[in-house]
């Protein structure tokens, strides 16, 4: 089958934290481009004007869109599966979508070319949902729900579920090949399906982790891209994971906006964001102080 270059989407609608985000994530997947970097980039948002300057393919739509998309319970992770099915369709081509809290620490061209019928991206494996400890009240939930671990679907499909080997990917990154469209809309029915009786917020992440795994080789983004969510504030930095690098981002794309564009994306490109990792001297006497432990 014949397809277009690769595209990296990005859904950036709302408030301005997510379109300065998107902003910047989309700025290093132009910057880092090298070589084999024969891709485009969507933004689907309902601002174009934080995209107007970079040579980005914007897809307007209005919040009443997006409204419409997240569905009557206002789930907005919902809006996701709409605009990758969108970009597929729109594209015929491999499609990466990304949340907004993302940026590329290398050139995505190689990660890109993973995309082949019958291989996935997501952003990274996070443990196997009946057994991990973190996952405990969701795996609750879901036995709860669905006797047997069963999921049926609108149109008679079924989705069952292991107690030894379902994993949940994290769903910062989604990727699938042009040839695997129809997987998309088989998560979405998985998510419909079981949101109603199990309503969570990493429901989403579930149907896409789980429809993917199970009909497709599914890959890691994580070593070409940094994902950083998280509200969880470390006692050393004294802000959250998300904040650290926030305060990062906004310095770097101050400086962009004063710079010609290609000036900006080459200081960009250039640009190192400090990880969020407590210096080497600090954890060793964290160790001493705390034998056996954990970090404090």
């Amino acid at each position: 089958m014949t397809t277009g270059s690769p595209v990296v989407v990005y859904s950036a609608y709302g408030g301005e934290r997510w379109l300065r985000e998107a902003q910047f994530s989309a700025c290093t997947a132009l910057a880092l481009r090298q070589g084999s970097g024969d891709y485009r980039i969507a933004v689907y948002t309902d601002q174009p004007r934080y995209f107007d300057r970079l040579p980005v393919d914007i897809h307007h739509n209005t919040p009443e869109q997006y409204e419409t998309w997240a569905g009557p319970d206002h789930f907005t992770y919902r809006v996701k599966f709409h605009v990758l099915a969108d970009a597929l369709g729109r594209y015929t081509a491999p499609c990466l979508l990304l949340d907004s809290d993302t940026y590329f620490k290398r050139n995505p061209g190689p990660l890109l070319a993973q995309l082949r019928p019958g291989t996935a991206i997501m952003d990274r494996c996070d443990g196997l949902v009946f057994r991990d400890p973190r996952y405990m009240e969701f795996a609750q939930m879901l036995r709860a729900a669905f006797p047997g671990l069963e999921v049926l679907m609108e149109n008679g499909e079924r989705l069952v579920l292991s107690q030894q080997d379902t994993p949940m990917w994290i769903s910062g990154v989604v990727g699938v090949h042009y040839a695997d469209r129809t997987l998309i809309d088989q998560a979405f029915r998985a998510l419909n399906a079981m949101l109603p009786r199990c309503h969570y917020f990493i429901m989403e992440q579930f149907a896409f982790s789980e429809v993917l795994r199970q009909n497709a080789r599914v890959l890691p983004a994580s070593d070409c891209i940094e994902h950083y969510w998280g509200s969880w504030v470390d006692p050393y930095f004294g802000v959250s994971k998300l904040h650290f690098y926030k305060r990062q981002i906004e310095a770097l794309l101050q400086h962009f906006e004063r710079m010609p564009l290609e000036q900006g994306l080459d200081m960009i490109r250039r640009a190192r964001i400090r990880p969020y990792r407590r210096p080497f001297v600090y954890r060793v006497w964290n160790r001493l102080r705390h034998p056996g432990g954990q970090d404090h």
